[in-house]
């Protein structure tokens, strides 16, 4: 199911995270939670591969568009520079 939804075996997924992870890496604050890695990539891909809105991404993983935006933008850019 995994691999349907981010069109990516698990090993790339895991090796993914260990290239972009400290890029992508936030504490937590009084405003916000930290958000776990696994998921902000997991969005991200499925983001990417489906096209889902980031309304849509954001109700799927618990998290409120702004930072859906936000950490879209700051995945591209991580992606881009590697």
């Amino acid at each position: 199911m995994f691999s349907q939804h981010t069109r990516l075996s698990f090993d790339t997924f895991r090796a993914l995270i260990k290239v972009v992870g400290p890029s992508l890496e936030w504490k937590n604050t009084n405003m916000r939670e930290h958000i776990p890695m696994e998921v902000k990539v997991t969005m991200a891909f499925a983001r990417l591969s489906n096209e889902n809105s980031l309304q849509m991404c954001g109700k799927v993983y618990g998290i409120v568009q702004s930072t859906t935006s936000m950490t879209m933008r700051k995945f591209c850019v991580v992606v881009r520079n590697i």
